[in-house]
C-alpha cells in the first residue's frame, strides 16, 4: 500500500533536473572526513577493525598524546581508583574483561557524553547568533572565554543541568537559555566522579589546554542548519549540520553488540518506504479510500484540517533505536510527505505556502524560488520547528537496549529541533519537549506484546510465551510504557510504522559471549526463533508484533534469511506479510561482509511480492511473483535476480539433473579430517592398485582433475602428488566414504566454481568441501559432468541462490545440483556423450587447447538443446564466464 506503483517511484527516486542552491548543498553535505577525523584525534580514540569488525578504540601505547580527552579521563580515574560506575558492577564485569580494557570502556562513555555536551552548545550558540545578527555576545563556545575544562564544564552546566547557580550563586551565562542536559546520558554518567571539569588536574605540566584545542578545532566549521547560508555568512569554513553530528555519533556508539553505521541514503530509503506505507495505511482505513500513492492520496483529501488529524495520529516506531538515525531520516520523511499533501498547520502567516520540503542525501531540504528575507526565514525557521515538534513529541517512538545509544538519539532530535528554535511573543527560548517519553531503555526482543498468531501451527508457546526471570529481568513491557499504542480497538493496536537495522548477532557469537539463556528465553518466545537464527529474526518477528492491521515495516538485513533453514520458520509464518525486497549488495557497510536488503512488508498481507535493486537513488525493479506460485520452503533469493523470468522459463521447459541421478556430500566433516593422517606424497609414481588419488575444491577441473599438475593444500599441509593407501583407507573407513571412493562418480567443487571432474576408474577420493554425483552409468555421468561444466549451470545456480554467496561467489549444495535443468532429448544426451569421449581422449594426450576448444563446443550445443537465443548465450557467456 505504500507507492506500489515501480515506475514512480524509479522516477522519484532517480529524478534530476533543475536544483536550487539548497538543493545542491545538501547534497554535498555529509559525515565530513576532516571533522570525524579530527574529533577522534583530539579524543585520543582510532578507528580501526578488530574480527572483521570496525571499532573504535584506544590509539596504540606509542600513538597516544596524554592530553587527549580519554587519556585525561583515564588518568583521573586511575588517580582516584574510580575504575567502574559502581563497585557492584565493577565486581561483576571483571572476571570478563581486563582492568585496562574495563577502564577504556568507560572512559569512552564518558568522552562521548562530554562531546555530546559540546556538540549541543555548539549548535545552540549557531542559532542564537543566527537570531541575534551575529551578536559576539552569543559567541560564548571561543577559547578566549573558555580556557579550561572547569569553566566549559561551568557552561555545561548552566546550560544542561544542575548549575550551582540553582543554590544562590549568579549565573555566569545568564543570557543563554537553559535545558536538561539529564536527558541525553545514562544517570550513571551524569552524577559520575570524573567530571568535565576534572580534567585539568590531569593535564600535563605546561601542556596547552585540550578544551582550546576542542573549541579553536570546532571553530574552523561553519555549524548551522539551513542549508542556503547566508550571504554574509563565511563561506571558507566546511559546514556541520545537526545530520552531520549524528552520523559522528552514530559511528563513535554504534560499533557495538552487532549494531552497524547505517549509511544516510539507505535511511532515506527505509524510512521513505515505511513512512509512505503508513501513510497510505491510516488514511485508507480511516476513510475507506484505495489510494496507492501519495500523489493519489493528495488529490483525493478534501477536508484539509481532517486530514491534519489523521495524520496527526500517525506513530513510527524503531524498536532497536540505536542513536536515532533512522527516527531522524523518518522525521525529515514525514515533514516532506507533509508538504507533498499540503497539510502544514503554519497559522496565519502562511510561512510555508508555495514550498517543497523533501528529503534528499538524508537532509531536510526546503526548496523555493528564491532565497528570500531574513524575516522570511525566521517566519519559516517557527513554521518548521512547530512541525518538527509536533512530530518529535507525538508520532516517533524507539527502543533500545543501551542507556547511552538512547541519550544519543535524544540528543540528535534534540539537534533537529534547534536547527529552527527562536524566542517566543514573551521573549523567552524555546523549550525542547520530553524526549524521554517516547524514546525508552529496555530489552525490546524479551517483550511480552501479544501478536497474531493466526496460523494452524500456532501453539500456546506462540500466544504465552514463557521468559525465565533472570533473562527477561530487563524485558520491555510495550503495553504498560505505551500504552496509547495498544489499547482501543483492535483494527487501530499497534505502530503505523515499524523501521529498523536490527542487531546481526548469531548464535555462534550469543552461545560464546554467554547468552545462552537469553537465547533459550528467546527460542521460547518467539515462533520464528528456531534452528541456527539470527538475533534479527526475532527483531523482524517482534516488529511485525508492534506494527498495526493497516501498517508498513520496513528492516535493513542480510539477505541470508531469504533461502537459508534458520529463516525457513519465519518465511513459513510471515510469508503474507512481505510486499517487497529490495537488493542493496555487498557495499552497504563498512567491513560487513554481507549482502544487505530492505525487506517491506504490509501487515494486512499483499497476494504478491515484487522486488528490486537500488544502486544509488535509482531503484530499478526485478521481478512482481504472485504468492500462490511460490512453494515451501518459500526460499526468496531467486526473485532478486534480474534473470528470474528467464531462470523459471528454463525451470519449467527441462527435466532437474535429481531425477536422473542424486548429487550428494562427499564426506562428513568429521571424515575429512580422519582423512588428513592418511594423505602421503607419491614416492614411486601412482599405483591405483595400491593407491587411492585425493583432490579437494583446489585441484579439481573441467571434466579431469588437476591432480599432479596443481599442488594441493589440505588442512594447512601442501601436497603435490597427495596419495592414501588403500589398505589405510579401508581400515579406518568402514562407512560409505569408502563406498563413494571406489565408486565411479562425477566429483563437483563445493565452492565459487561448478568444476565436475570425471572418476570412472573409481580411483580417487573426494576431499573436503566437495560434492559427487555416483552411477555405474558412464554415459549418464559424462552427460552430468557436461551439464555442470556448462556456464549455464553456474547462471543458474547463482541466479536462483544469491542469498547462498560466500565470498563474492557460492558455496554449492547437493540441492542445488539436483536443481539444475538438463535437456531431456535422447539424442542430444548421446551427442554429448560422444564429444565428452573425444575431449577426455585429447585430454590424455596432453592437447589442452583441443581440449578447451571441444569444451566449448559442447557448452553451445548445450546452449541449444535449452533452446536458447543468441542474446541469451551472450548474457550467459558474460556472466558465467569462460573458465
Amino acid at each position: 500500500m505504500a507507492e506500489t506503483n515501480q515506475t514512480s517511484r524509479a522516477k522519484r527516486a532517480s529524478s534530476t533536473g533543475p536544483r536550487s542552491a539548497s538543493t545542491r548543498s545538501a547534497r554535498r553535505a555529509g559525515l565530513d572526513a576532516d571533522f570525524y577525523a579530527g574529533l577522534l584525534r583530539i579524543a585520543g580514540l582510532d578507528e580501526g577493525v578488530a574480527s572483521g569488525k570496525t571499532v573504535v578504540a584506544r590509539c596504540a601505547p606509542d600513538e597516544r598524546r596524554s592530553g587527549a580527552l580519554v587519556e585525561l579521563a583515564i588518568a583521573r580515574m586511575e588517580a582516584s581508583e574510580a575504575r567502574t560506575l559502581n563497585t557492584a558492577s565493577a565486581h561483576h564485569q571483571t572476571c570478563a574483561l581486563d582492568r585496562e580494557a574495563l577502564t577504556f570502556r568507560t572512559a569512552l562513555r564518558l568522552c562521548i557524553a562530554w562531546i555530546g555536551r559540546v556538540m549541543l552548545l555548539k549548535l545552540l550558540e549557531a542559532r542564537l547568533l543566527v537570531l541575534h545578527d551575529g551578536d559576539p555576545t552569543y559567541a560564548f563556545m571561543r577559547s578566549e572565554r573558555i580556557p579550561t575544562f572547569a569553566d566549559l564544564d561551568t557552561l555545561c552546566r548552566e546550560v544542561l543541568g544542575n548549575s550551582a547557580a540553582e543554590g544562590g550563586t549568579p549565573r555566569r551565562h545568564p543570557h543563554l537559555p537553559r535545558f536538561d542536559g539529564s536527558t541525553f546520558e545514562p544517570a550513571d554518567l551524569v552524577e559520575h566522579a570524573i567530571t568535565l571539569g576534572s580534567l585539568d588536574s590531569a593535564l600535563p605540566p605546561h601542556a596547552r589546554n585540550t578544551a582550546t584545542e576542542l573549541l579553536d578545532f570546532l571553530d574552523a566549521f561553519e555549524f548551522g542548519f539551513d542549508a542556503n547560508a547566508d550571504a554574509n555568512a563565511r563561506t571558507d569554513k566546511k559546514r556541520v549540520d545537526a545530520a552531520t553530528l549524528g552520523l559522528v555519533f552514530e559511528k563513535l556508539n554504534g560499533y557495538r553488540d552487532g549494531a552497524w553505521y547505517t549509511p544516510g541514503s539507505i535511511a532515506m530509503f527505509l524510512a521513505r518506504e515505511a513512512v509512505a506505507g503508513a501513510v497510505l495505511g491510516r488514511f485508507n482505513r480511516v476513510q475507506g479510500w484505495h489510494c496507492t500513492t501519495i500523489d493519489q492520496l493528495s488529490e483525493s483529501i478534501r477536508d484539509r484540517e481532517e486530514a491534519r488529524a489523521i495524520f496527526a495520529a500517525l506513530r513510527v516506531c524503531d524498536p532497536a533505536v540505536g542513536t536515532g538515525h533512522l527516527l531522524a531520516s523518518a522525521l525529515d520523511e514525514l515533514l516532506a510527505i507533509k508538504s507533498r499533501l499540503g497539510l502544514f498547520d503554519d497559522r496565519e502567516d502562511h510561512a510555508l505556502a508555495g514550498l517543497r520540503l523533501e528529503a534528499l542525501e538524508d537532509r531536510l531540504v526546503v526548496e523555493r524560488a528564491n532565497d528570500g528575507t531574513r524575516a522570511q526565514q525566521l517566519r519559516i525557521d517557527a513554521a518548521l520547528y512547530r512541525e518538527k515538534r509536533a512530530i518529535v513529541e507525538c508520532n516517533l517512538f524507539g527502543v533500545d537496549i543501551d542507556a547511552q545509544a538512547l541519550g544519543l538519539a535524544r540528543l540528535r532530535l534534540a539537534f533537529e529541533l534547534l536547527a529552527h528554535a527562536a524566542y517566543d511573543d514573551e521573549g523567552a527560548f524555546a523549550t525542547l519537549p520530553n524526549l524521554k517519553a517516547h524514546l525508552k531503555q529496555g530489552n525490546a526482543a524479551l517483550s511480552c506484546i501479544a501478536f497474531d498468531a493466526e496460523r494452524e501451527d500456532s501453539t500456546p508457546a506462540d500466544t504465552a510465551p514463557r521468559v525465565a526471570p533472570a533473562a527477561g529481568s530487563d524485558a520491555f513491557e510495550w503495553q504498560r510504557e505505551f500504552p496509547a499504542i495498544f489499547v482501543g480497538d483492535h483494527a487501530s493496536k499497534g505502530f503505523d510504522a515499524v523501521i529498523a537495522n536490527p542487531p546481526y548477532i548469531d548464535s555462534e557469537r550469543m552461545i560464546n559471549e554467554g547468552q545462552k539463556p537469553l537465547r533459550e528465553a528467546l527460542t521460547q518466545r518467539w515462533p520464528s526463533a528456531r534452528g541456527n537464527w539470527d538475533l534479527y529474526i526475532v527483531f523482524m518477528e517482534l516488529g511485525l508484533a508492534l506494527t498495526a492491521p493497516h501498517g508498513t515495516m520496513a528492516f535493513l538485513t542480510p539477505d541470508k534469511w531469504l533461502a537459508k533453514p534458520f529463516g525457513a520458520a519465519f518465511r513459513s509464518h510471515h510469508l503474507e506479510k512481505i510486499a517487497r525486497v529490495v537488493a542493496l549488495g555487498r557495499d552497504v557497510f563498512e567491513r560487513a561482509m554481507v549482502d544487505s536488503i530492505v525487506t517491506v512488508y504490509r501487515k494486512s498481507g499483499t497476494d504478491c511480492i515484487e522486488t528490486a535493486r537500488l544502486e544509488g537513488t535509482t531503484l530499478t525493479p526485478l521481478a512482481r511473483v504472485r504468492k500462490r506460485d511460490l512453494e515451501a520452503p518459500w526460499a526468496l533469493d531467486a526473485l532478486l535476480s534480474p534473470h528470474y523470468a528467464f531462470v523459471q522459463r528454463l525451470i519449467r521447459a527441462h527435466p532437474a539433473l535429481g531425477s536422473l541421478l542424486r548429487c550428494e556430500n562427499a564426506c562428513a566433516t568429521s571424515d575429512a579430517y580422519r582423512l588428513a593422517p592418511l594423505i602421503d606424497e607419491a614416492q614411486e609414481g601412482f599405483d591405483a592398485r595400491r593407491h587411492y588419488r585425493v583432490v579437494n575444491t583446489g585441484t579439481l577441473g573441467r571434466y579431469a582433475s588437476r591432480w599432479h599438475s596443481k599442488p594441493m593444500t589440505y588442512l594447512g599441509r601442501r601436497y603435490a602428488q597427495p596419495t592414501v593407501e588403500r589398505s589405510r583407507f579401508a581400515a579406518t573407513f568402514a562407512n560409505s566414504y569408502r563406498t563413494r571412493a571406489d565408486a565411479k562418480k562425477v566429483i563437483v567443487k563445493g565452492l565459487t566454481h561448478l568444476h565436475a571432474t570425471l572418476d570412472l576408474a573409481g580411483d580417487t577420493i573426494p576431499g573436503k568441501t566437495t560434492l559427487i554425483l555416483c552411477s555405474d552409468d558412464e554415459n549418464l555421468l559424462k552427460f552430468a559432468a557436461a551439464v555442470l561444466n556448462c556456464p549455464l549451470a553456474g547462471f543458474v545456480t547463482r541466479a536462483r541462490f544469491g542469498a547462498s554467496s560466500y565470498n563474492g561467489g557460492v558455496a554449492f549444495t547437493k540441492a542445488m545440483i539436483d536443481a539444475l535443468p538438463v535437456p531431456a532429448d535422447a539424442g542430444v544426451r548421446a551427442e554429448i556423450v560422444r564429444m565428452v569421449d573425444v575431449l577426455l581422449q585429447l585430454n590424455q594426450s596432453g592437447n589442452r587447447a583441443q581440449c578447451e576448444a571441444l569444451a566449448q563446443e559442447i557448452d553451445f550445443v548445450l546452449y541449444a538443446a535449452y533452446g536458447l537465443g543468441e542474446k541469451e548465450i551472450a548474457l550467459i557467456e558474460s556472466l558465467g564466464g569462460r573458465r
